[in-house]
């Protein structure tokens, strides 16, 4: 056998380590949807009393629950009252999904919306050139524009609520730390020429 062979199945033989597979996104969901649902069963439910919005301590009682085989697949579960609880069915697993969907449409479409924005941003150069023009306004010193740009996301996710928005800014982030570290590399790489003393 050759040793070129012989070195290419040793290698494709060899454990992979490094690299763990992650479950998918909507796999994890579902899996936490489901235990949220496994969950309705094995918690009892009960409520406590409340005075002006505020729970009055020693009043919590126990409501009975209908928790048995046929709520599990009962297709759409009566809302639970203050004297009959019910549990949560195996249907919820994917009607909560788009009911969730529903009630959160408008931040999705915000959150599409601005990711669209920034990819058009981004293919078209303008993304590229505006921070090339912040960073020739700050004569490439990213130990200032860093702090500023950081300063900037803050204030937005502080007094304009942008703060599921900064899931598609993290691309920018991104970027601008490929950028920086690029510039940085490059000031280190910049060395004197060498000269000759006279003998």
């Amino acid at each position: 056998m050759p040793q070129s062979a012989r070195s290419a199945s040793t290698a494709s033989a060899a454990p992979r380590h490094g690299h763990a597979k992650i479950l998918h996104p909507v796999v994890m969901m579902l899996l936490i949807i489901a235990g949220a649902i496994l969950l309705t069963y094995a918690i009892s439910s009960g409520e406590y009393q409340r005075k002006d919005g505020l729970v009055v301590p020693g009043t919590y009682q126990t409501i009975p629950k209908d928790s048995g085989l046929d709520a599990l697949i009962r297709a759409a579960p009566p809302k639970s009252s203050a004297t009959q609880a019910y549990p949560a069915s195996a249907v919820t697993l994917f009607s909560s999904i788009p009911a969730g969907m529903i009630r959160a449409a408008p931040l999705i479409f915000m959150v599409m919306f601005i990711g669209g924005m920034f990819g058009v941003l981004r293919k078209t150069g303008a993304l590229d050139a505006g921070i090339d023009r912040l960073l020739a306004l700050t004569r490439g010193n990213v130990y200032w524009l860093t702090p500023l740009l950081m300063i900037v996301i803050c204030a937005g996710s502080s007094f304009l609520g942008l703060i599921s928005e900064d899931l598609v800014i993290e691309d920018y982030g991104r970027f601008l730390k490929k950028k920086g570290k690029s510039i940085l590399s490059e000031e280190r790489a910049t060395s004197e020429p060498f000269t000759t003393m006279p003998g």
